[in-house]
């Protein structure tokens, strides 16, 4: 595995795991409170574990010893680039309008006055969508790492 590979995977997995937590937690239905603190520790828990990984993949990549800098991007690196951030784009385009119809379907629901609740979900269905985009952002890298090995 490249480098650029070894990179792709860390992010997948590291944003799959602490969102998948994040995301249990956040659409429990727990207090608004519990909901922010649970945001700030995953991302402190996401940049940790991308900056370890991160570290301990520079150390133990041969080009790297070798060489002393991480190796350069190449032509199927930004083909690979380029594919990610189209469908990452799709995915990030979708769930911003299907926010937009959750948001509208939550107001219609609470009798047009928008509850706590109901601020709380439509800013978490609206994050989930931006996780979803970097997360498919990484798995197509991954996908296309793993395609033209």
């Amino acid at each position: 595995m490249s480098f650029h590979e070894k990179s792709a995977w860390a992010s997948l997995i590291s944003m799959l795991v602490v969102y998948l937590v994040y995301f249990s937690i956040a659409f429990s239905g727990v207090g608004v409170f519990f909901v922010i603190f649970a945001l700030i520790a995953a991302v402190i828990i996401q940049v940790s574990l991308f900056a370890g990984a991160q570290i301990l993949i520079a150390i133990f990549t041969r080009e790297i010893k070798e060489k002393g800098d991480v190796p350069p991007r190449d032509e199927r690196d930004r083909g690979i680039e380029l594919r990610s951030t189209r469908v990452s784009s799709y995915v990030l385009g979708t769930a911003v309008a299907l926010w937009c119809i959750a948001a509208f379907i939550l107001i219609a629901m609470s009798g047009g006055s928008v509850t706590a609740r109901a601020a709380m979900t439509a800013c978490q269905i609206l994050f989930a969508g931006f996780v979803l985009a970097s997360v498919a952002y990484y798995a197509m890298q991954v996908a296309g790492y793993r395609r033209t090995s």
